[in-house]
């Protein structure tokens, strides 16, 4: 039996049954494939939902590549507490219907088939829901479940944010965290037409003393430069509360790059601008400032903010009042997704300390950006699509518990008088007016709007030595008894569950034997190489086997996750990580192979995506290049030529010029990521080069490819 538990209510209920047990998946066990290293990887199937009820493409879902080619596209994974169950339950976040069979284990690994698919069902694009799954109560603790999805022919990803186990038939119904330290007045409304042009409007900016608000315009005909841009405008408020004439902001602050404000201060003379600006205009990350002189602003000067590493000009920045603290939501080496909020520090004002980042309660796998800090530093405001929300992206709200600003609370949502089921950001608040503005595309989805409401804050500020208390005792010490009766029951909870864990792993693990080989990935055949394991959380020290032309041989844990890296001379070296998984007799194989680093070698380029009929890099080709980037830094003897090519269906010139764009783009990027300009080329092919018949979609979706080509070893 199955059912299907799904809702768009703006308010969503946990309903539980007394007694009722749900466990959420604790590790990944064995996956055909995953899409990504961070967004989309197989371990953001793990916990509890990270991003539905919301639905649609999630990079906090797991998701199988593209270019998975097994008989069996499938994740396994295990859980921390066996029990004897009666529902599964499995988030899907893109593609309802996509799950074709579900597996339940035994200890012995022995598995049971508790669902398949219905032949006449179907999967419904850019839909989701929670598949429920009842049955009759098992006879067995399950140790392990396994999800195998459809076969597809469609470009839509097969996303899967959760995986869960009952002991109840009960529904599980998603909760939103809607915060509860600030309450909106009323639903909001956005701005009137005057403002709201037909082109998008974002990062609203209020001077609260002139009344006048700032505003980034995209893509305007009035916008300066000769290109699409973001340009800086404003709007003033009349005495009768109306809105006047937007006007654009002009020279100097506006040139041909993107030029929006992040920060007014409180009296309205000085402005925090994104990016910097230079002599000649060209784009320059980081932020700048500039101040008003009469009625004109001078020409801005740029902050100096050490060791700045953005891998692109998509950034936003926030400055603290006290001019002090600078927030920046941007993508960098070490984020865990897209962008991550990172905060630098400044005595003078004007050089800030190297950014780092603020922390894994706020930075997800997804795209965190767009912050704001309230006036006084406690409570920080920013758009993510790695949380429970109700559209593609919501605007959240965590307190700072510590004078490190990496130290948060977990984010909670602003709930459903501000977020839709769209995408909601660029949020601003003002505290002694109440006045909160932010953009949205929820009356177009091409086009977003500026959006106005009344918020108040609900809770007073508490200082952060009492902070440091709470966070100590775990309580909050002016709820008196109750408070802390419910404390030392939540104490007692973590303890058990923390004794149980430990339970789990002191318990025996059974061994069994890893054996494979490791090839040459064109000849096919066997290498000498070199293979270095390591036990992911395990007490093992590393493992090294060299193979010689021979099978390699090892006694590995079941249920243990394992690293490896292979290498042989004249190979580029791959990593790889697996989780040890019983197939046979006690055995599992896992071969290897071994791309060869040879002058005219060409080397076809996995889960490279780029937009419709545009050399834009999409965000999921990221795990990939800088999988080469790594490879290629460890080889810096070796030049290459990015190729690009391009299926038959647009005309010679367009495929040919849109194959060299793409070509350049995975160029640039290898650059900006450390490869030097001397060792890069780039050429497209069009169609010229077809791998596979044109006339046929797949072979189409095959054409559609970018290559690297070896020129010289050195």
């Amino acid at each position: 039996m199955y059912k299907w538990w799904f809702s768009l209510a703006a308010v969503f209920v946990s309903l539980q049954a007394t007694g009722q047990q749900i466990q959420w998946a604790s590790r990944v066990q064995g996956y055909s494939s995953q899409a990504g290293y961070q967004a989309n990887s197989a371990k953001q199937v793990l916990g509890e939902p990270n991003k539905y009820p919301a639905l649609g493409n999630s990079p906090v879902a797991w998701a199988p590549s593209f270019e998975d080619a097994a008989e069996e596209r499938y994740i396994k994974v295990g859980f921390q507490k066996p029990m004897t169950i009666q529902q599964v339950m499995i988030a899907e976040t893109n593609q309802k219907g996509a799950v074709q069979a579900v597996y339940l284990f035994d200890r012995n690994q022995k598995g049971s088939l508790v669902y398949e698919a219905p032949k006449e069902e179907g999967i419904e694009e850019g839909s989701g829901g929670m598949l429920s799954i009842t049955f009759k109560e098992t006879r067995y603790p399950v140790y392990s479940v396994k999800v195998v999805l459809k076969n597809s022919d469609s470009w839509s990803s097969h996303q899967i944010d959760a995986i869960g186990i009952s002991n109840s038939t009960e529904p599980w119904v998603p909760m939103v965290a809607v915060t509860e330290k600030f309450k909106a007045e009323g639903q909001a409304n956005p701005l009137p037409t005057s403002v709201n042009s037909s082109y998008a409007e974002i990062l609203p900016r209020l001077d609260p003393k002139s009344d006048r608000l700032y505003f980034c315009r995209k893509n305007h005909p009035e916008n300066f430069g000769f290109k699409p841009n973001d340009d800086i405008w404003y709007v003033d408020r009349e005495s009768d509360g109306s809105w006047g004439l937007p006007k654009n902001m002009g020279w100097p602050l506006n040139d041909e790059n993107h030029n929006y404000v992040c920060t007014v201060s409180e009296d309205g003379e000085l402005l925090t601008l994104g990016n910097g600006y230079r002599f000649d205009r060209k784009p320059l990350p980081g932020v700048s400032q500039t101040i008003k002189t009469g009625s004109d602003w001078v020409e801005p000067l740029n902050l100096k903010i050490e060791g700045l590493s953005i891998l692109n000009l998509n950034a936003e920045y926030y400055l603290s009042s006290n001019r002090k603290v600078l927030i920046l939501a941007m993508e960098s080496w070490d984020s865990q997704g897209g962008k991550d909020l990172y905060v630098s520090f400044s005595k003078d004002m004007v050089h800030f300390s190297k950014p780092v980042s603020m922390g894994h309660t706020i930075n997800s796998a997804g795209r965190e950006m767009a912050p704001f800090l309230s006036e006084d530093g406690m409570h920080l405001f920013f758009s993510s699509d790695g949380f429970p929300g109700y559209g593609s992206q919501d605007i959240f709200v965590s307190e700072r518990l510590d004078e490190t600003y990496t130290a948060w609370s977990t984010p909670e949502n602003l709930g459903p008088q501000v977020n839709s089921a769209a995408w909601d950001s660029y949020f601003y608040y003002h505290s002694k007016t109440g006045q909160a503005f932010f953009s949205s595309n929820r009356s177009d989805p091409s086009n977003e709007d500026l959006y106005y409401l009344k918020l108040i804050k609900q809770t007073p500020q508490r200082d952060l030595a009492q902070e440091s208390i709470v966070a100590l005792a775990g309580m909050n010490t002016l709820g008196g008894v109750a408070e802390l009766e419910r404390a030392e029951a939540a104490a007692g909870q973590r303890l058990i569950a923390e004794a149980e864990a430990q339970a789990a792993r002191d318990a025996p693990v059974p061994s069994l034997i890893l054996l494979g080989a490791v090839f040459d990935q064109n000849s096919k055949e066997l290498i000498h190489a070199t293979l270095d394991f390591t036990l992911n959380g395990g007490e093992m020290t590393d493992s090294r086997i060299k193979t010689g032309q021979n099978e390699y041989k090892m006694s590995v844990e079941a249920g243990r996750k394992y690293h490896v890296e292979i290498s042989a001379p004249g190979y580029f070296s791959e990593k790889v990580s697996f989780t040890a998984e019983e197939s046979a007799k006690g055995q599992m194989r896992r071969d290897f192979e071994l791309i060869p680093i040879r002058e005219g070698q060409t080397i076809s380029l996995d889960n490279i995506y780029f937009d419709v009929n545009s050399a834009v890099l999409q965000q999921q080709s990221y795990a990939s290049l800088d999988r080469w980037v790594d490879l290629l830094q460890q080889e810096p003897g070796v030049m290459i030529q990015v190729q690009g090519h391009t299926n038959n269906r647009c005309s010679p010139r367009f495929c040919l010029e849109l194959s060299q764009k793409r070509a350049k783009a995975v160029s640039d990027y290898m650059q900006s990521n450390g490869i030097t300009e001397q060792r890069l080329r780039f050429r497209g092919f069009g169609s010229e080069i077809p791998v596979a018949d044109n006339e046929q979609e797949d072979g189409r979706a095959r054409n559609q490819r970018v290559e690297l080509k070896i020129l010289k070893v050195n």
